[in-house]
């Protein structure tokens, strides 16, 4: 839309049109008010229409209370231009544009109250010189000054009024937008249905979804921790609750990896491109962390069902590993969209104490099999459990590399 009307800026049309109205009084202004709103709905700018409004005063051809009233309706039109691009979204895009066009709705109105014994005044004493001079030369080297400072004292002023009103206007906008949001955790949150034009809102918009999709793996490993430290837990609300995460983890792995797919097809950057290729590395890392996290509690209840028991030593080995792990995924986590930061350092020295434990958890729970301090089953287990632990660490170590810049696609 805005590029089939950029020829419309600035037309001579538009210029005549805007000039024909005169605010000199309260049904004048609201009349200017409104051919500023459809101005700015027509050229879908209100920048553009803000330059024409200056154009025009200072030439002249309109005095500062109409250029003034202009401003006003500039500040609507532009609203109605986001409302329009919002249809088709989300429930919170929509209600969000609503709430934009509310706020300034409101804003004007009651500026129109105030606004030529209180705001205008207020406004010409603010900033220098004298916007009704009978001089027009200095009256055209003034104005600009005085529509600057309106249009900024406007938005100040109203932001600071309708701070303590948020919540009213949020609950304005459910009405306006009325229904429930269904977006839950195993669909996309922060990415849109579409490509959009510019490659790095795509970009965030992925790096948003990928910091979620972290948030739930750690989710997961702390429920499924959470069972492994308190074995006598009842197992039927913490494994439902794992499968309902596990399976949000691969769909959001699906979703993101063909969302990042369609975005490299645009015109990008090598660092944009090479940024996307490991975000898609990461999802899949992430994901197959997850799948760990889901096999270490298929072990926990079997675990359970058996009736099987670690002994002391062995608990506390599949403890530590179970720790290590956690200070692994917490390692990364926070670095989780960074190509830049390098934590391999740290990571190189949590990666070794998990590749020594697991030789030496093998070591003595052979031992402990040959002193028959342990039976096969639980053995089994054990070592089923700890190979789950060790590759959730090989998963977090290349997520790490690729944060930290090492592993280039």
């Amino acid at each position: 839309m805005s590029d089939s009307v950029k020829d419309l800026s600035g037309s001579e049309t538009i210029l005549n049109f805007m000039s024909t109205y005169k605010a000199t009084g309260i049904f004048s202004t609201i009349a200017v008010v409104i051919v500023g709103t459809i101005v700015t709905m027509v050229v879908q700018s209100s920048s553009a229409t803000m330059a024409m409004t200056m154009a025009l005063a200072v030439s002249g051809l309109i005095d500062f209370y109409t250029a003034a009233a202009l401003i006003l309706g500039e500040n609507i039109g532009t609203t109605i231009t986001a409302n329009i691009a919002a249809i088709g979204s989300t429930i919170e895009a929509r209600r969000t544009a609503r709430v934009h066009f509310l706020f300034n709705t409101f804003g004007v109105i009651w500026i129109l109250i105030v606004f030529k014994n209180l705001f205008i005044p207020f406004i010409d004493w603010l900033t220098p010189g004298n916007p009704f001079s009978p001089d027009i030369a200095e009256r055209s080297r003034v104005i600009a000054d005085h529509m600057a400072a309106f249009h900024s004292g406007f938005n100040i002023i109203n932001t600071l009024l309708f701070i303590p009103f948020v919540k009213y206007l949020a609950k304005a906008a459910e009405l306006l937008v009325p229904g429930e949001d269904k977006t839950s955790d195993t669909h996309l949150m922060y990415i849109t249905t579409n490509v959009v034009s510019i490659p790095s809102i795509n970009i965030n918009q992925a790096r948003l979804e990928i910091e979620r999709m972290a948030e739930i793996v750690n989710r997961m490993f702390d429920k499924m921790t959470g069972v492994l430290f308190n074995p006598d837990k009842k197992l039927g609300k913490e494994i439902e609750e794992i499968q309902t995460l596990e399976n949000q983890v691969d769909l959001l792995e699906r979703e993101i990896s063909n969302f990042l797919v369609k975005v490299s097809r645009d015109t990008l950057s090598k660092n944009q491109s090479n940024e996307i290729t490991s975000m898609l590395h990461k999802v899949n890392e992430l994901e197959s962390i997850g799948d760990q996290c889901e096999s270490i509690m298929k072990l926990l209840r079997r675990k359970c069902d058996m009736e099987l028991t670690f002994s002391e030593n062995g608990k506390k080995e599949i403890f530590e590993t179970a720790g290590k792990v956690k200070e692994f995924l917490d390692l990364i986590t926070p670095h989780i969209t960074s190509t830049t930061t390098n934590i391999m350092p740290k990571a190189e020295v949590i990666e070794n104490r998990i590749d020594e434990l697991k030789k030496e958890l093998r070591k003595s729970h052979i031992r402990r099999l040959n002193e028959d301090k342990c039976d096969v089953d639980s053995g089994i287990l054990f070592i089923d459990m700890v190979s789950s632990f060790e590759k959730i660490g090989d998963h977090a170590y290349n997520i790490a590399e690729t944060i930290s810049g090492i592993r280039i696609f």
